[in-house]
């Protein structure tokens, strides 16, 4: 399985893609005030579906060589 999340400004998107060709797509409204918990809160229900997925994430902003987004 594959699963794309996007983290965006106003909603969280999570689209699944499964080894027999199944798409799965979620929705979530997000805000200024969303952080890494509440993203959590609605991501890892979803990965009890699919284990051992390969994942991606799109979030807006720049990340330095640690992995932290910036400013």
């Amino acid at each position: 399985t594959r699963i794309g999340i996007d983290v965006g400004g106003t909603k969280l998107i999570v689209l699944a893609y499964t080894a027999n060709g199944d798409r799965h797509v979620a929705k979530f409204p997000t805000g200024p005030d969303a952080g890494p918990d509440t993203i959590l809160a609605h991501i890892e229900p979803l990965l009890t579906h699919w284990p051992n997925p390969a994942i991606g994430i799109a979030i807006p902003g720049i990340v330095d060589a640690e992995g932290r987004v910036q400013d």
